[in-house]
């Protein structure tokens, strides 16, 4: 399925009725279907994670050390579901 951006909405983010933190309400069925069947035949998701970062000033973080695209990887990495 595709992921249609018109749908989103950044307000529904933070909702007490969207487990997922989804902008897209419309997915919420979906993704809990879909985690049904999956935890119901004992087994895992893997997932694509999208950033999006507007507005960065340019030349944020150094050009060897502490790469912004490199603390962006750490703070990732540093969350256990993601290794």
């Amino acid at each position: 399925k595709s992921i249609d951006r018109a749908n989103w909405n950044w307000n529904f983010v933070g909702d007490a009725e969207n487990p997922f933190f989804t902008p897209d309400p419309a997915s919420v069925a979906t993704f809990t279907a879909y985690l049904d069947g999956i935890r119901k035949a004992g087994s895992s998701v893997g997932a694509v994670i999208e950033i999006v970062a507007d507005g960065v000033p340019a030349g944020l973080g150094a050009p060897i050390y502490a790469k912004l695209d490199q603390d962006i990887a750490s703070g990732l990495m540093s969350i256990n579901a993601v290794k």
